[in-house]
């Protein structure tokens, strides 16, 4: 069975994710002191980032950091490394340390 161009979706890069996405499909969070819940944060790619926490100062450098799906976050988190995850409410994107990620 072969599939013809016209039946095939383009993927989107400027298409828009939101943490809906994210969390109807995956199982991390994590819960601010002010109670705003941070879910992993899916790029334009469809890939999330991580962070060696080793490279210190830099571990925050776009070129310093791991494109991954989202079956290898737990795999990662249980090896030390950030996550880059998104506020529900405000839409921030930070490096959450693994420490601070609770698998629901």
């Amino acid at each position: 069975m072969s599939v013809t161009a016209d039946k095939l979706k383009p993927f989107n890069l400027n298409q828009q994710y939101t943490p809906r996405d994210v969390t109807e499909t995956y199982s991390f969070e994590r819960v601010a002191a002010d109670g705003e819940r941070f879910v992993p944060h899916r790029f334009r790619d469809g890939m999330y980032r991580v962070a060696n926490p080793a490279l210190g100062r830099t571990k925050h450098h776009t070129a310093n950091q791991i494109a991954i799906t989202a079956d290898e976050i737990g795999g990662y988190l249980k090896r030390g490394y950030l996550l880059r995850m998104r506020g529900e409410v405000n839409g921030q994107v930070n490096l959450v340390a693994a420490s601070e990620i609770r698998e629901r």
